[in-house]
């Protein structure tokens, strides 16, 4: 595996773990929120960086297989 493939792996990784600090921060919001108007917020937040978790990893993973 190369420097560069390390890098963007590293990369990467520091996105996803960021990614998963904010995805705890807004479900401890959502298990305190009152209203049905913030835990859809919420929840709307908290599906778009379900997906940009998803988006994350398979970019990873395309690295790691590319290697």
């Amino acid at each position: 595996m190369g420097s560069s493939a390390v890098f963007q792996i590293a990369e990467l990784d520091q996105r996803i773990e960021r990614l998963r600090a904010e995805m705890r921060e807004v479900s401890d919001r959502a298990a305190s929120a009152a209203g049905n108007a913030s835990e859809e917020r919420l929840s709307d937040m908290l599906a778009s960086q379900e997906e940009q978790l998803r988006e994350l990893i398979a970019a990873r993973e395309k690295v790691v297989a590319q290697g």
